[in-house]
């Protein structure tokens, strides 16, 4: 069961996956607005191709005979250069994060950062206060607060095992209470349930 924490693996961090969701040449990018906010949302291709695809069989282990070291090798020869493929910096700090509200906890979902393992089959968003809408950076960060706590308590009114990308852009000009945050973010989040639950008929390309 879900729980009322937010994971760090729901946190859109991916530059491509940001970068497909706000081309506008990108068919499967939809919009839905419900003042003070736009969410721009999409299925990400990526992801949802690793979550389909089968299991690949585990690699054969080698025989002992095999893993033993050479009489000639000197295991000690460290004169050669490292090349700049040995070094890692083990995450990806494209886009800062606010590790105070999420949690690392991986009870419910697998980690994703590590691209050798199972992509996150979830939801993942993201939240945009322009700068030109909000000046005041205390403001800016008080409503992607209330932005945040409106979709993690509504998180649950879209399917939590689909790939979605989900932006939430704030196109207000004033600082506005939780409750309109609150009752937006559930508008979006419903239309998006009802377009993903409409018949084949009424997307289908020959219609």
């Amino acid at each position: 069961m879900l729980g009322q924490r937010l994971y760090k693996i729901e946190k859109l961090r991916s530059e491509i996956a940001i970068g497909q969701l706000f081309d506008r040449s990108n068919p499967a990018a939809h919009s839905v607005m419900a003042y003070p906010l736009r969410a721009v949302w999409t299925i990400n291709p990526s992801r949802l191709a690793a979550l389909t695809q089968p299991p690949t069989s585990q690699p054969t282990a080698l025989p002992a005979s095999s893993l033993q070291t050479p009489e000639f090798s000197d295991c000690s020869d460290n004169s050669l250069p490292l090349e700049p493929s040995d070094y890692s910096n083990g995450s990806d700090n494209s886009l800062s994060s606010e590790p105070s509200d999420y949690s690392d906890s991986s009870d419910n979902f697998p980690p994703s950062d590590n691209p050798h393992r199972k992509a996150a089959p979830c939801p993942q968003f993201l939240i945009a206060v322009p700068k030109k809408k909000i000046r005041h950076a205390v403001d800016r960060v008080q409503m992607r607060r209330r932005i945040r706590e409106a979709y993690r308590l509504n998180r649950h009114l879209i399917p939590m095992d689909l790939p979605i990308d989900i932006a939430f852009i704030y196109v207000a000009g004033e600082v506005l209470p939780y409750a309109d945050v609150l009752k937006a973010v559930t508008r979006i989040l419903t239309r998006i349930t009802r377009t993903l639950t409409a018949p084949a008929t009424t997307i289908s390309p020959n219609s």
